[in-house]
């Protein structure tokens, strides 16, 4: 039978060294990038991207048109 390992001690804070668990690190990374606002794309980060997929000069217009008339800063109430 094999003996439990005890944890590992701090000597100087005299107490026992505990690892975080996998499911605490995610959480705490996911807590990290809603505050640092990097979990949700921001809107010209949305716009640009539109952008960067027009395939011609004429669709680039196109879509510079509907970016600047607010395609992606419409309200959702607005009707």
């Amino acid at each position: 039978m094999a003996a439990l390992q005890p944890w590992p001690y701090n000597a100087a804070l005299q107490r026992p060294i505990f690892k975080a668990r996998r499911k605490d690190i995610i959480m705490f990374n996911l807590f990290k990038s809603l505050i640092n606002g990097t979990a949700f794309p921001r809107i010209a980060d949305l716009e640009r991207a539109y952008l960067n997929a027009s395939a011609s000069r004429i669709d680039l217009e196109r879509r510079q048109r509907e970016v600047e008339n607010g395609l992606f800063r419409r309200s959702s109430f607005d009707l």
